[in-house]
């Protein structure tokens, strides 16, 4: 079972439009608004740009809920 990171955070993708950079945007705004310090941030984003669109959705599955 894939641990999450920031179980907590919970971010709606529902109402992205499948865009990899709008997604991660979200996902660091949901971040930032629930206290993940600002390196932990930048691990996620750095993380999530090194691939393609597939492993972008894998590291938001790693690092919040996604509903």
């Amino acid at each position: 079972m894939l641990e999450v990171r920031y179980p907590e955070v919970v971010v709606d993708l529902s109402e992205q439009n499948g865009d990899a950079l709008a997604i991660m945007s979200a996902v660091i705004y949901e971040l930032r608004n629930n206290g993940a310090p600002p390196k932990d941030i930048a691990e996620y984003a750095m993380d999530s740009l090194s691939g393609d669109y597939s492993h972008a959705l894998q590291t938001v599955l790693k690092w919040v809920t996604v509903c």
